[in-house]
Parts: C-alpha cells; structure tokens; sequence
C-alpha cells in the first residue's frame, strides 16, 4: 500500500510539473471577443469642434472717396489692410455610414468659419480732404471696414477653388487619420461624400 502511494504521489508531482511548465510556456488566455461598431471608433477619433480646412490671407488696398462731388467737404483715402479668412465646417456635423467594407463620411458644406481683419498694422498711404472737413472719423473707418469685409466675403464665396481645395484638404487630413485605426486599418476604404 505504501508503494501505491509513493507512485500516486510521484505521478501527481510530474503532472503538476508538467502543467506547471506548459502554462509558463503558452499561458492560459481567455480571449473574449468584441465587436467593434465602427461608428463609435470613428467618431472618437473626429474632433468635436469646428475644423478649418484651409486658411487664406489677404492684402487688399481700398480706396474711399465721399463726397466726391463737393468741392468744400469731400474726403479721400488709401488704405491697405489685411486679412484671414478661414473656411472649413463643424466636425459634429459629420455623418458616417459603413457599406460594404467602405467607411462613407458625409460632410457638411464647407464655409466661412472666422473673418479677421488686421486692424491694428492697416496703413493709411493716402488720404486728402477740404477745408471744411477732417479727417475720416471712427465710424467711417469701421464702417469701411465693414463694407470691405463684405466684399472679401462675397469674392470667397465665388472663389470655387477655394471650396474645392478646403474639401480636398480635409480629405487628405480625416482620410490617412481614420484609415490607420485599429479595426478600420486593411479592412474598410475611406470615402467621403460632400454636400
């Protein structure tokens, strides 16, 4: 009976050792599987706030004559001013729909996120008025730069260049930032649709 006992115990101890040893060298690991909703993995990655896809400087030279049929109070005036325009879209406005195997992203119309002038380095290069008259008060200059901001809008917004690269911009930036996520990367194509 002790020889029974002395053989069990030495066959427990090689298969406790040897399941010692097969769980040092290949651990034991529950894998659990996850599925991944890609529109959640893609919206976390998309900022939150506005994006501005493309940021276009100016300098303009504008010139402003008033009153310019009397002799006695007609001022003018040349200034030159610049500006930042910056056009892009708010990234909560984005849409994203996955079909077969392509991640579509459907942008929101770009626009004219910000206007800045320069206000503070604008040069005065020329500027005549009567003898009745002085010099251009403060609320000509801003209403100067108002009207000018106006216009430097509109010019933008019939530039359709300018909206064809901020789109090709913002596809060259979300497109390589979104391909290289994980679950996204060697499985789905970006695309995007515009509105």
């Amino acid at each position: 009976m002790k020889g029974i006992k002395t053989i069990a115990v030495i066959v427990f101890m090689a298969l406790l050792i040897g399941l010692v040893w097969y769980a040092a060298k290949k651990p034991f690991v529950i894998t659990k599987r996850v599925e991944t909703n890609i529109h959640t993995v893609v919206k976390e990655v998309l900022p939150i706030s506005e994006y501005a896809s493309l940021v276009y400087s100016y300098s303009s030279v504008i010139t402003r004559q008033i009153n310019s049929f009397g002799i006695l109070n007609s001022k003018k005036m040349l200034y030159v001013m610049d500006g930042t325009i910056k056009l892009g879209f708010d990234c909560k406005d984005i849409l994203i729909e996955e079909r077969n195997k392509n991640i579509i992203l459907k942008m929101p119309t770009i626009r004219i996120l910000s206007h800045e002038q320069d206000t503070a380095n604008a040069k005065v290069y020329d500027e005549s008025y009567s003898l009745f008259n002085v010099r251009f008060s403060a609320i000509e200059m801003l209403q100067i730069q108002t009207d000018h901001k106006e216009q430097e809008e509109e010019k933008i917004r019939n530039n359709e260049a300018l909206f064809t690269q901020a789109r090709a911009s913002a596809e060259q930036m979300f497109g390589p930032l979104l391909g290289n996520l994980p679950g996204v990367k060697d499985v789905y194509k970006i695309g995007f649709e515009w509105e």
